[in-house]
């Protein structure tokens, strides 16, 4: 090795050492006079957990700067969620549309907007690197840190009435997705591997498109004009007995179970037609899965 290399190799070890001393030192003082969370902009929920969190509405996208300011963004009109090994909650009724990470560092995350589409993704791609708004540097101190983020990671999205956004789309693996309360005209995209998915009292009058693989999914009180599934393996639970509608059914599921208001049926297909135009539809097509449906019609 050259001389030249080996000293620009030890400068560079003196000055980190030197920096994780003084972030040391800094962090000590910060504590001694209680100003530990203004040293590195923690922000906590009342179960301890760190927390960012910026707000969106159908208009624009309001982001609250350091001194509690709003500055607006562009306007959102859909939400696109891309999600490995993190749970997310998706909630409707909110007094205004927000989102929350929860216990995730920046930088391992990325948020941005583009054509009135909001994205977050804790798999980015290096376009979304590049487009991030939640994407920035903070100095060593954050980074040697990272063990204050020791909790379950999180993603809360908070849905306002007054915000009817017209599309969802998710794609996740080995996540859990609570959806709860989401009313409106949306279209619903969800892709999910080897995740846990939950849904009650949401509803659309459009479609929702269900591809799942290996997920534990339970469908409750969820109202739609229609409603397409597909997948392998896991089970689905599906109930819409508090629903007034008649539904169309159109199930199958080749080396799985059906069990239809209690009653085991014959695989690998079952149809339920009915007459008369006041009913929805839906199309259930899984290979090796355990199906349980409660059904009003």
């Amino acid at each position: 090795m050259k001389i030249t290399s080996v000293i620009f190799l030890v400068v560079g070890i003196v000055i980190s050492i030197t920096g994780y001393i003084l972030c040391s030192i800094a962090e000590g003082i910060a504590k001694d006079a209680g100003e530990y969370d203004q040293l590195f902009e923690y922000s906590y929920d009342d179960e301890g957990n760190i927390v960012n969190e910026f707000g969106f509405s159908k208009d624009a996208m309001v982001e609250i700067d350091e001194d509690g300011n709003e500055i607006k963004k562009s306007a959102v009109r859909k939400t696109s969620l891309i999600f490995k090994d993190t749970d997310i909650l998706v909630l409707g009724g909110a007094e205004r549309s927000r989102v929350v990470f929860q216990n995730m560092m920046e930088g391992r995350y990325t948020y941005h907007i583009s054509n009135n589409a909001l994205y977050m993704t804790n798999q980015p791609a290096i376009t979304d690197i590049l487009q991030s708004e939640g994407l920035r540097f903070d100095g060593l101190r954050k980074f040697l840190n990272m063990s204050k983020y020791n909790g379950e990671p999180k993603v809360i999205l908070y849905i306002s009435d007054a915000d009817d956004l017209k599309q969802y789309d998710f794609e996740l693996t080995n996540c859990t997705l609570q959806m709860v309360n989401i009313v409106g005209s949306y279209d619903m995209r969800l892709t999910a591997t080897d995740s846990t998915i939950s849904m009650t009292n949401c509803t659309t009058a459009s479609t929702m498109r269900l591809d799942l693989t290996n997920c534990n999914t339970t469908l409750e009180t969820v109202d739609y004009t229609e409603l397409l599934i597909q997948g392998s393996g896991g089970e689905l639970r599906y109930d819409d007995t508090a629903i007034a509608y008649l539904f169309r059914y159109d199930i199958s599921s080749e080396g799985g179970s059906l069990n239809l208001n209690g009653i085991d049926q014959e695989l690998p297909s079952y149809t339920a037609n009915l007459s008369g135009e006041d009913f929805h539809s839906m199309s259930l097509h899984m290979t090796g899965t355990k199906l349980t449906i409660l059904c009003s019609g």
